[in-house]
């Protein structure tokens, strides 16, 4: 299932890929602004060629000050030659924008989901693994063991993976390649022997979760496979262990409570892509002969969420914060990243507090005394 550790990685994924689109947004405006004020080659009438470059070179200046915060306001002092046209592209840069913010953000959401899917696969791949040994003649005791069984009757599960309808003609390289290790392992050769209960969780665990073209598969077909696969595989061996225990199978959840976890998920996101601007002046006093645009993206955004849920998650205290962004350097970005970051965060808390921007309740007050 998912904990808030995988949750966070995924938003800062996202946060990640907004910047980019919004630089790639902020990167036409600049093209619009200097086609705007270029000479027009095909023009009837002669044009000031000095006066337009002048005009360029004022609404390129505003412009540059007008991306740090998007603050409408600016554009209000503007000349009323250039004042319009600016108006309307910077408008259109803050729809495009919210746009891709929006899309992001759904994105998020389904990227969560996709991860029952991978789930559901994975058991439809078990049992084609199983079938394939028996169809080949290479081993027929999976094909007619309890636990396959158990998953070819079980109303609930064989419903979802008749909806899903899994394919895996197309990957039968892995497949053979799996069943060559499951037939080389001396444990399963031991617990076939013994008709051990149990032999899929350990099959899933050594021969397919360990599998080079099966971990090859999920990541061409999923970019974040690699943060979601720990969730994934904890749900697959429960619902093994289910089978083996002979315990009604569940559908998993995608984490304990999907709800709250969501929620968590939204506000972190929206609220860090809110609060950029704010963020970043938090941040810029406090590196140390460091410049901002030094600064990589991730660090800047690993940072950027840990305030964000400083400030606005009351109930969570703040060294838990701390140490999961600290965490999260440590996966996605540089070696030295986590000393940067940990020196900045430890410095804005404690500003943060005493100035009483960061309240806590509970728990979390109690830990940050």
């Amino acid at each position: 299932m998912l904990n808030r550790r995988i949750i966070r990685g995924k938003v800062l994924q996202q946060l990640y890929a907004y910047k980019t689109s919004e630089g790639a947004n902020i990167d036409t405006a600049f093209e619009n602004i200097n086609i705007k004020y270029s000479p027009d080659l095909n023009a009837l009438e002669p044009q000031d060629a000095v006066q337009l470059q002048k005009m360029k070179t004022k609404a390129l200046h505003e412009f540059d000050k007008y991306i740090k915060n998007f603050d409408a306001n600016l554009l209000m002092s503007l000349p009323e030659d250039i004042k319009e046209d600016m108006q309307k592209i910077c408008k259109k840069l803050t729809d495009n924008n919210t746009q891709d913010c929006e899309r992001i953000l759904i994105s998020l959401f389904s990227d969560c989901d996709n991860i029952l899917n991978q789930y559901l696969s994975i058991l439809s791949l078990i049992v084609e693994v199983a079938e394939k040994m028996n169809v080949i003649k290479k081993d027929d005791y999976l094909a007619k063991s309890i636990d396959i069984q158990t998953i070819n009757n079980d109303i609930i599960l064989k419903t979802e993976l008749q909806k899903k309808n899994f394919q895996w003609h197309t990957e039968q390289d892995m497949v053979s390649d799996i069943i060559n290790q499951i037939c080389a392992d001396n444990l399963y050769i031991a617990r076939k022997s013994n008709a051990d209960r149990g032999i899929l969780l350990q099959i899933f665990r050594e021969c397919i979760f360990k599998n080079a073209l099966f971990n090859e598969y999920y990541e061409n077909n999923n970019i974040s496979w690699q943060e979601d696969k720990v969730a994934v595989k904890d749900m697959v061996s429960d619902t093994l262990k289910e089978i083996s225990n002979n315990s009604p199978i569940t559908l998993p959840k995608i984490s304990k409570n999907w709800d709250d976890d969501r929620q968590f998920m939204q506000k972190l996101y929206l609220n860090t892509v809110k609060n950029d601007y704010q963020y970043n002046e938090l941040i810029a006093p406090k590196l140390q002969n460091w410049d901002m645009s030094r600064v990589t993206l991730t660090d800047n955004l690993i940072m950027k969420m840990c305030i964000c849920e400083m400030i606005h998650f009351q109930t969570i205290p703040i060294k838990v914060s701390l140490n999961e962004y600290i965490e999260l350097s440590k996966r996605y970005s540089t070696p030295k990243s986590k000393i940067l970051i940990n020196g900045v965060l430890d410095k804005l808390s404690n500003e943060l507090i005493n100035n009483g921007v960061i309240k806590k309740s509970g728990r979390g007050l109690m830990d940050n005394k």
